[in-house]
């Protein structure tokens, strides 16, 4: 996919604590144009800020502009790749769940194996010489041929 390709927005996992980077300071539902976007949270003990324990996109009315993923202050949403998001009702779209899909992108990550490292990129093979075509070659290599015309008489 391109990257500048913008599909339904998704959160992002916080590296160091592995769970939802996002916090529910509601920034981005307040900048969405579309207003497509509801966020819930809750103050978990031993933590300053609030949680974020539901974020539903309705995606059908939803205008994939970047005001809300902007506005969020540590990158913890993002347009996802996927671009061949279908079902059988409009329902599947009305409400969707970003934190259950991130959790259950989190349970596939964590069930793939571990891959081997990749081997080291071979260099470039080295470009062709000009004239290296053997049909040139022989063309070029060819004694030339003295052809005499007849003279009109």
């Amino acid at each position: 996919m391109p990257a500048r390709f913008r599909g339904h927005i998704q959160l992002v996992l916080d590296p160091k604590t592995g769970k939802v980077a996002l916090h529910a300071c509601k920034l981005c539902e307040r900048a969405c144009p579309s207003d497509c976007i509801a966020v819930d949270g809750a103050k978990l003990e031993g933590q300053k800020r609030k949680s974020v324990t539901d974020y539903q996109l309705d995606f059908t009315t939803c205008s994939l502009c970047a005001p809300a993923s902007r506005h969020v202050l540590l990158n913890a949403i993002e347009f996802s790749k996927e671009y061949n998001v279908v079902a059988f009702s409009r329902d599947a779209f009305n409400h969707m769940d970003l934190v259950q899909r991130l959790a259950a992108r989190r349970e596939i990550w964590a069930a793939e194996p571990a891959r081997p490292p990749r081997p080291a990129a071979e260099p470039p093979s080295p470009a062709p010489v000009r004239g290296a075509c053997p049909r040139r070659a022989s063309r070029r290599t060819r004694p030339s041929q003295d052809i005499s015309y007849p003279k009109n008489e």
